[in-house]
């Protein structure tokens, strides 16, 4: 089993530019990697983008024909995934990185981690390299 960064640091270059958002079950430590690509394919907006204002783009940037590839999954280590989140967002691969934890019980049941998130101009700009791949 690989920690989270392991995960990340192993994807191809084309995949890792990709990364939209991550989402880890608590229990299972199951990591789903979303990923967000140009294609030729009928434009899909996963929900985790959606709240990005289409009209605040860069001119000439669109979200038509984009597609969301099918998630990533793999298990991680079950230990500490906030410090592995951590490590994640220190390596800057993914940029700065927006986390929301939800709890079931008074436990972790999953976290989110949005990419590019540090604010709206970084997802803005995050977007457009992607529309200019």
């Amino acid at each position: 089993m690989e920690t989270l960064a392991e995960i990340i640091a192993s994807l191809e270059p084309v995949e890792l530019r990709a990364v939209s958002a991550l989402r880890i079950e608590g229990e299972s430590c199951r990591l789903s990697i979303a990923i967000f690509l140009p294609g030729a394919g009928p434009a899909t907006m996963p929900e985790h983008i959606a709240d990005v204002d289409l009209d605040d783009l860069p001119e000439g940037v669109t979200v038509s024909g984009w597609t969301r590839s099918p998630d990533i999954e793999r298990a991680i280590v079950p230990e500490d995934i906030e410090g592995q989140i951590r490590e994640v967002e220190e390596s800057g691969l993914l940029g700065h990185l927006d986390v929301s934890r939800y709890e079931i019980g008074g436990q972790a049941a999953w976290w989110v981690v949005r990419t590019h998130a540090s604010s709206d101009a970084e997802r803005a700009a995050w977007l457009a390299s992607l529309a200019g791949s």
